[in-house]
C-alpha cells in the first residue's frame, strides 16, 4: 500500500503548480520519518499501481478542478508519514462543510442557467411562431414541414410504433444526438415513456415526410435535463418518419 501511495505522491509532485518548499532530488526522497527510495515499476502489479495512482490522480483533478494541489500533497505526504493534523471527526466535519459549499454553489449555477434557458426557449418561440410555414400545435410545440410524406402514406399516432431518422439540436446549432450520424434509424413505440414533445410531433406526421420541431423544456427534458441536455433547453428536432410500423 504504502509503495502505492509513494508513486501517487510522486505523481502529484510532478504536476503540483507551486512546492511550498523545495522538493528532494527526484530519484530519493526523505523525510525525518520515512525514508523512501523511488524505483523504476518493473512487475506487472508495480506497473499497474503506477498507472493506477496517475490515472486516480487525473480523474481527481478533473472532477475538482479547484483542488488545492498543494495541500492535497501535503496530505498524502501526512498519510504516508502517519502526521496527520486534524482527528477523524474534524476531517469529516471539513469534508461535510465543503461539500455542502460546492452543493450550494452547483444549485445556484443551475437556477441560474435554468432561468436563462427558459428565458432563451420562450423567447424563441414566441417569435419563430410568427414566420411563414410554422405550425403551432400548442405554444410549446411548433413544427414546420421540409419534406412532404409520400403519396398515400400511413398516418402515425402518439400509440404507433414508428421507424425513424431523427437529429437533435440546440439553439446554437450543437448537434445532440442523431441516428443519421450512427448509420441506423431508430424505432420508437409512440406510448412508451419517450419525450412528450418528440411523441407529439411524429403523431402528427405520414410515412415520408420530414419536419422540424421546437419543443419547449415542459414537453423536452424539462428543468433537470440529461446527461447531455442542459435544464429548460429547447429542443430541435428534424424527423424523418420512414415507416408506421403499427
Amino acid at each position: 500500500m504504502k509503495k502505492i501511495l509513494l508513486i501517487l505522491f510522486i505523481v502529484l509532485a510532478l504536476i503540483s503548480c507551486k512546492e511550498k518548499e523545495a522538493a528532494p532530488a527526484p530519484t530519493q526522497i526523505a523525510t525525518e520519518k520515512v525514508e523512501h527510495v523511488i524505483a523504476t515499476p518493473e512487475t506487472l502489479e508495480e506497473k499497474f499501481a503506477y498507472v493506477y495512482g496517475y490515472q486516480l490522480l487525473n480523474s481527481i483533478i478533473t472532477s475538482i478542478p479547484e483542488l488545492e494541489k498543494e495541500y492535497f500533497l501535503d496530505g498524502v505526504r501526512a498519510y504516508v508519514d502517519n502526521d496527520f493534523t486534524y482527528s477523524m471527526e474534524e476531517s469529516q466535519s471539513i469534508m461535510n462543510e465543503y461539500q455542502q459549499k460546492r452543493y450550494e454553489s452547483y444549485e445556484a449555477e443551475m437556477a441560474e442557467l435554468r432561468e436563462k434557458n427558459l428565458a432563451a426557449a420562450e423567447s424563441f418561440l414566441q417569435t419563430n411562431k410568427k414566420r411563414s410555414g410554422v405550425v403551432s400545435i400548442s405554444d410549446k410545440l411548433q413544427y414546420e414541414v421540409l419534406r412532404e410524406p409520400t403519396e398515400g402514406g400511413k398516418s402515425a399516432t402518439n400509440k404507433s410504433t414508428v421507424t425513424v431518422d431523427y437529429r437533435l439540436i440546440t439553439l446554437s446549432g450543437e448537434v445532440k444526438d442523431s441516428s443519421y450520424e450512427r448509420g441506423k434509424s431508430s424505432v420508437f413505440d409512440l406510448s412508451t415513456n419517450i419525450i412528450e414533445g418528440f411523441r407529439t410531433a411524429v403523431s402528427v406526421m405520414h410515412e415520408g415526410e420530414k419536419i422540424r420541431a421546437w419543443v419547449h423544456p415542459d414537453l423536452g427534458y424539462g428543468i433537470n435535463g440529461s446527461s447531455n441536455i442542459e435544464p429548460n433547453q429547447l429542443l430541435i428536432f428534424d424527423i424523418e418518419l420512414i415507416s408506421v410500423d403499427k
